[in-house]
């Protein structure tokens, strides 16, 4: 449970690599929930790729550093001291290590969740295990100590969905 308010950020990228949306998420007694919001009611129901050039450009705008310090938001200074985890390229290394640590405290005599991982096939996993390691050599990964987690990407099905 928090005992103080938390912040995270969270940001998505297109294809090409460049920064589509940074999103803050705080704990609900923090913050206001007007500030800074953007009204998506009327698009909602389809993805962003089919929004109108303007409105995607109107919500990134109300999404910006300029608005958000603007907007009086408290977040805004801590949002800022953590601006290099989210530059405009993608860099060739991992940002600045903060010191921020996580861990995930199991009540005692908990078991962990084991589940056996899909069989692939060798072209799939070689390519997985390229995938890593043209990363871990440009810096983009970096060793896990937690016994319970892997690598892990996502993407999109080859029939969109």
């Amino acid at each position: 449970m928090w005992t103080e308010p938390r912040t995270a950020l969270v940001s998505s990228r297109s294809r090409a690599g460049d920064i589509e949306q940074v999103c803050l998420i705080t704990d609900g007694d923090s913050v206001s929930h007007v500030i800074n919001s953007v009204d998506s009611a009327d698009t909602s129901s389809r993805p962003k790729s089919a929004e109108p050039k303007s409105a995607r450009e109107e919500r990134f705008a109300a999404q910006s550093w300029e608005s958000l310090k603007a907007s009086g938001n408290p977040i805004y200074e801590t949002a800022r001291e953590f601006a290099d985890v989210f530059p405009d390229k993608i860099p060739a290394e991992l940002p600045a290590d903060h010191g921020v640590r996580h861990e995930i405290d199991l009540a005692p005599g908990s078991k962990y969740c084991v589940t056996r991982q899909w069989p692939l096939p060798r072209d799939q996993v070689k390519a997985i295990d390229d995938f890593f390691e043209g990363r871990r050599q440009v810096g983009h990964v970096r060793e896990s100590i937690s016994p319970q987690s892997s690598p892990t990407f996502c993407v999109k099905k080859a029939t969109g969905g």
